[in-house]
């Protein structure tokens, strides 16, 4: 934000830190007090510095929730976003929008710009979402996802390395059958945070979104680290998620 000093009030809001205008309920280096400065890992939410994990997605005041113009997606995205005004408390404010003109992410290139306080929720993958591709292919997100041909796989990243934790041939995803990353994410330039949802197919999708939605929100406690990556088995046979289903979890962290 504007320089400021004792001759040069800052708008609205913002409060003067040192010399510079900041937001203090966004401002990761200002997190609601000046020079109270977040650590890598962590937003500023709306009690302090948080670690981003799948336990603190409700501390932001305002969730926006993207739409990438994908159907599966965005008839996805309303269960999801109902829940969290359901379940958070204090509530989180809900915005549904669509990523070109949503203004918490730079419409081209779908870098974040928004910084914390304001939760960006991404339904659906690197293919139709822009934040998503963003910060896979700038090497922020601990999992990201590659292909070998026909073959999807789910890499973790460890420093300058990665490790593979799902491979699966294309004959394997069905639509009872898929792989999906539940993760939270900080961007290190803006302090936005992320929560993502999304899996190898469509119907991995929604299973992502009914597992946070029916297993992790309602029990926050229970899911202290910052990814999960779930093999998802229709256990009815009726293609949709369920309590009936079988989710396993094959790898968290950290």
């Amino acid at each position: 934000m504007a320089n400021c000093g004792t001759e040069n009030a800052c708008p609205g809001t913002a409060t003067c830190c040192t010399d510079r205008c900041a937001e203090l309920s966004h401002d990761y280096l200002n997190c609601l007090a000046c020079d109270n400065a977040c650590e890598a890992d962590q937003f500023c939410g709306n009690t302090g510095c948080l670690t981003a994990t799948i336990a603190t997605v409700c501390a932001s005041d305002t969730a926006t929730f993207l739409l990438d113009g994908l159907s599966v997606d965005e008839a996805t995205v309303p269960i999801v976003r109902d829940a969290f005004v359901a379940t958070c408390s204090p509530p989180t404010t809900p915005e549904t929008v669509n990523q070109a003109s949503a203004g918490t992410i730079h419409a081209t290139t779908g870098r974040p710009v928004v910084g914390s306080g304001n939760l960006q929720v991404v339904v659906g993958g690197t293919y139709g979402q822009k934040l998503m591709s963003y910060l896979e292919s700038s090497g922020v997100t601990a999992v990201y996802n590659s292909y070998v041909g026909t073959t999807a796989q789910f890499n973790v990243r460890d420093g300058s390395s990665s490790t593979v934790v799902v491979t699966a041939p294309e004959s394997v995803l069905t639509e009872s059958h898929s792989y999906f990353v539940i993760e939270t994410v900080v961007d290190p330039t803006t302090g936005t945070l992320t929560l993502a949802m999304y899996g190898f197919t469509s119907p991995g999708t929604v299973a992502a979104a009914w597992y946070f939605v029916n297993e992790m929100l309602p029990a926050p406690g229970s899911f202290d680290k910052s990814y999960y990556v779930y093999e998802w088995t229709d256990g009815d046979a009726d293609q949709l998620p369920s309590a009936a289903d079988t989710f396993t979890l094959v790898v968290s962290g950290p």
